[in-house]
Parts: structure tokens; C-alpha cells; sequence
């Protein structure tokens, strides 16, 4: 027979054990480089924030957020959001220091792709988002519905067929 004191002996020291398990896993995760962050934020969990186009289009006016092209640079040079910066997702690691040269790490990033079904520019949003950038979105319908819309931009732009 277990004696009574036992088992709240027993479950004291298994919360000790838990708790002081928990707190190593922490501070192993806080001091290795590329640590995760302790808590999941909702891009950690459901990848980029989509914007939509009419709130991209009020930040473009106003000049609150950084547009990137995530399409090639022929792509780019069809046609992109006036004042938008090229950055192709396939060659991020060749533009990346020029392109992203006094955009702070706060900064409001909107990444974008030519229409709905191209990922480059939910691509782009993680890989910045994995480089410390915290306020990346993705531009819903992309260049294709933002040049629908007749809104401005620079290029050869194209008024019909997609530019891949």
C-alpha cells in the first residue's frame, strides 16, 4: 500500500521535473543562432498576411510600404507597381543587398507576383520573414489585378495575356 504523502510527493516532483525541462528547451532555443520564437505569431502559423488591393493601394499613395516584385527581371522590365524594387524570388541571394539597402526590418513590405495562382511572391514573404522583415504581406491578385485597375505604374506595360 502507497502511503498518502507519497503521491503528492510523486506529482510535486514531476512538476518540478516538467517545469525545469521547459525552461532548459527555452534557453537552448534563445541561444542558438536562428532560434525559433517561443511563441508562433500568425505568420509563423499560416504563412504571409494576404492584403488586399484596395488597402495596398492606400499605403502605396501615402508612401507607407515598400512594393516588391518577386517575378524575373524581364518580368519586371515589362512592367511592374511604379516605384516598386525587383527582387526575384529565384535569385534572392544575388539582388538581396542592393534591393533591400535602407528598408528597415520594420518596415510595411508588400510582395507581389503576377495573379493569384503564382506563389513567387508568398515565397519572397517567407524567405524575408525567415531574414527578420516583421511586416510582410502578399498583394492578392498581384501585378495583373493591379494594373486592371489602371493604377500606376512603370515599364513596357502590357494591357493584354499575363507577364510571367
Amino acid at each position: 500500500m502507497v502511503k498518502r504523502g507519497t503521491w503528492s510527493k510523486l506529482a510535486w516532483e514531476t512538476g518540478i521535473i516538467i517545469f525545469l525541462a521547459t525552461l532548459t528547451g527555452l534557453l537552448v532555443n534563445y541561444l542558438r543562432p536562428g532560434a525559433l520564437p517561443p511563441f508562433a505569431g500568425p505568420h509563423v502559423q499560416d504563412g504571409p498576411i494576404t492584403i488586399s488591393m484596395d488597402d495596398a493601394q492606400g499605403l502605396f499613395f501615402s508612401g507607407k510600404a515598400v512594393f516588391l516584385d518577386a517575378r524575373s527581371e524581364k518580368a519586371y522590365n515589362l512592367g511592374h507597381i511604379a516605384r516598386a524594387r525587383n527582387l526575384p524570388v529565384d535569385s534572392i541571394d544575388d539582388y538581396f543587398d542592393r534591393v533591400m539597402a535602407g528598408i528597415p526590418p520594420d518596415a510595411m513590405i508588400i510582395t507581389y507576383c503576377d495573379g493569384n495562382p503564382c506563389d513567387l511572391a508568398r515565397e519572397l514573404a517567407l524567405n524575408l520573414m525567415d531574414m527578420g522583415y516583421v511586416n510582410v504581406r502578399v498583394l492578392a491578385g498581384g501585378w495583373s489585378q493591379w494594373r486592371s485597375r489602371y493604377l500606376p505604374s512603370e515599364g513596357q506595360v502590357r494591357r493584354s495575356g499575363k507577364v510571367q
